[in-house]
């Protein structure tokens, strides 16, 4: 066990890399897409880690800053996605939006 702790200790860009892969397989499971861009951002780190070696501390805060990176990417992605969506309608026959002010008019009249 010590051997297999100094192993993980002393190769920090594996422990990244798997750690990417458990979460991207987390992510199989229907997250919702968080743990896809964490997942995405374990494997930048684990890539970074083996080209460059970095202390552990320095590379779990690389770890936060390109999750959060990621995580904002892709919230901007979602947001400009919905909002060329806005306003239609999927039975377009039916815009519930103007028979609510129609209704509202009404009542007020």
């Amino acid at each position: 066990m010590a051997e297999f702790l100094t192993a993980l200790y002393s190769n920090p860009s594996w422990v990244f890399i798997a750690l990417g892969g458990v979460l991207l397989i987390i992510e199989l499971l229907g997250t919702g897409g968080y743990s896809l861009w964490s997942g995405i951002s374990a494997f930048i780190v684990g890539s970074l880690a083996w080209i460059v070696p970095f202390s552990w501390s320095m590379l779990w805060i690389l770890f936060a800053i390109f999750t959060l990176l990621t995580d904002y990417v892709w919230y901007l992605w979602l947001k400009r996605k919905d909002k060329s969506k806005r306003g239609v309608s999927n039975q377009p026959q039916r815009n519930l939006w103007d028979d609510f002010w129609d209704t509202l008019v009404d009542l007020l009249s």
